[in-house]
């Protein structure tokens, strides 16, 4: 795979002022102008018909063309083609849908002028491209001065050039929805000058640079995988990286049952790396982290479960504080580097083995579930467990679940040292231990958990099988004595 060519090279975005960037839009050259003066769909809103446009004529690649009347436009009765396009330059309510044919321009932009609103669906196997394909230059905005809305849905193609961009200038806002296709020859920005926001649905594939989120001052640049509100299923990023600016958050709520934040197979299975001053919220599904994260505004999980499945002396989360919300779960075989407090569920491992290793302090609430997987003796291997360099601070309830390789003989007795810490304090408040196990009841030794991790176990057999061992033994005896 050949890498990307915006990979390794730091992010640098800048921004002109709307008003700038849609007088250049418009009037780069003496190009005449196309205006949209079709009404609704009663009237009939295809952009294939002259008459729905002013002057009478189709636009072509030499028209700067608008809508700009609070009307709907339909690409659905062939190919269109416009130089630079603005849907929603002073009004409202503006709206395209494309569907099934291909738009061709030089320069796109949802809600150019402050106030304006402009909506673009693409849909149907539609496709709108502002890739260059043409010449001259190449730029799409949703929400360049106003408000954008874009929705890329059910077989539908966005290709971008040079500069993408969500809410570019100040006091714009934009916000793009992708189940489709959305591909960028460059960096895709979201959040530079207004708030911003990227939603990943499902079948969504956005290809791209570096992802640049809230890169511009005091705004928001957001980035969802799965639903906007309600859990769907998560689309795939394939970019060189996610970089957050000064306001950045990525949210994951979705349906998958291990949902890695990677790139496809053709773009390498890569993880996906989180840097700068941005914040992780786990809202739904299972999401696995993999990368050597430096993200540094913590990492919330309020639903579903987070893995951190990162290797070596890094951190799946970042530098920054982990938070873990009652109904929230997390768990891996990685590292985790911020201060981490539990009141949910805290599962180590993954599969019923490996050990989770926390860099500063954990400490477990009175609300939390510290649950671990036992089928054998070998620390990391047949038993999960936790190590912690800094104070492990011990509350709620130890839960163990006794996995199909669990083997102790009657009589016997074993040990498991689930948590190795720079230092302990207080102890758990219940034990969900198992006391029953192939016929034996289990006695637990609970007694020097809070002083050095350890457990100890007991296989008692149950008072029938030991009437029975001792019938056994009688009638053996007895046998021998006859001979």
């Amino acid at each position: 795979m050949k890498p990307h060519p915006l990979a390794g090279r730091s992010p640098r975005t800048f921004a002109l002022p709307a008003a700038t960037l849609a007088a250049l839009l418009l009037t780069t050259g003496a190009h005449a102008q196309t205006l949209w003066n079709g009404a609704d769909p009663v009237n009939g809103n295809s952009w294939n018909n002259a008459a729905n446009w002013s002057p009478a004529t189709l636009p072509n690649s030499g028209t700067a063309t608008e809508i700009n009347n609070g009307g709907w436009a339909r690409l659905d009765a062939g190919n269109g083609v416009a130089r630079a396009f603005i849907v929603g330059n002073t009004t409202t309510g503006n709206r395209l849908t494309v569907g099934a044919y291909t738009l061709t321009t030089r320069a796109g932009t949802l809600g150019s002028g402050a106030g304006s609103t402009g909506s673009v669906t693409i849909q149907n196997g539609g496709t709108w491209r502002t890739d260059g394909s043409g010449t001259g230059y190449s730029a799409f905005y949703v929400g360049l001065g106003g408000s954008g809305t874009l929705v890329i849905d059910n077989g539908g193609t966005l290709l971008t050039g040079e500069t993408s961009r969500i809410a570019s200038s100040a006091g714009s806002s934009g916000s793009a929805t992708v189940r489709g296709v959305w591909t960028t020859t460059h960096n895709l920005n979201v959040g530079l000058g207004g708030n911003g926001s990227l939603h990943l649905g499902a079948g969504g594939v956005v290809t791209t640079g570096t992802l640049l989120l809230g890169s511009g001052g005091a705004v928001d640049g957001v980035l969802t995988f799965g639903g906007a509100s309600i859990a769907e299923a998560a689309g795939t990023l394939n970019a060189a990286s996610i970089h957050g600016g000064r306001s950045a958050t990525l949210n994951f709520n979705h349906t998958g049952a291990r949902y890695r934040l990677a790139t496809d197979s053709d773009h390498g299975n890569a993880a996906l790396l989180v840097s700068g001053s941005a914040r992780i919220n786990q809202l739904a599904g299972t999401t696995v982290l993999e990368a050597a994260n430096t993200y540094s505004e913590g990492t919330f999980i309020t639903g579903g479960t987070l893995l951190a499945n990162n290797t070596g002396a890094t951190s799946a989360t970042g530098s920054g504080a982990v938070s873990v919300s009652s109904g929230g779960t997390l768990g891996g075989t990685g590292r985790i580097a911020g201060a981490t407090t539990v009141a949910g569920t805290l599962t180590p491992g993954e599969a019923g083995s490996g050990i989770l290793t926390f860099a500063s302090s954990l400490t477990l609430e009175e609300t939390a579930t510290l649950q671990i997987s036992v089928g054998g003796e070998a620390r990391g291997t047949d038993f999960t467990a936790l190590d912690v360099d800094g104070m492990l601070t011990l509350g709620g309830t130890l839960s163990l679940v006794l996995e199909e390789g669990f083997n102790l003989a009657p009589g016997g007795e074993a040990s498991f040292h689930l948590l190795d810490a720079g230092s302990l304090s207080a102890t758990f408040t219940l034990f969900d231990l198992p006391t029953f196990w192939e016929g034996n009841a289990l006695e637990w030794d609970t007694s020097t958990l809070h002083l050095n991790g350890t457990l100890r176990v007991a296989a008692v057999p149950e008072p029938g099988s030991l009437a029975l061992a001792g019938l056994a033994a009688l009638a053996a005896l007895r046998l021998r004595r006859k001979l």
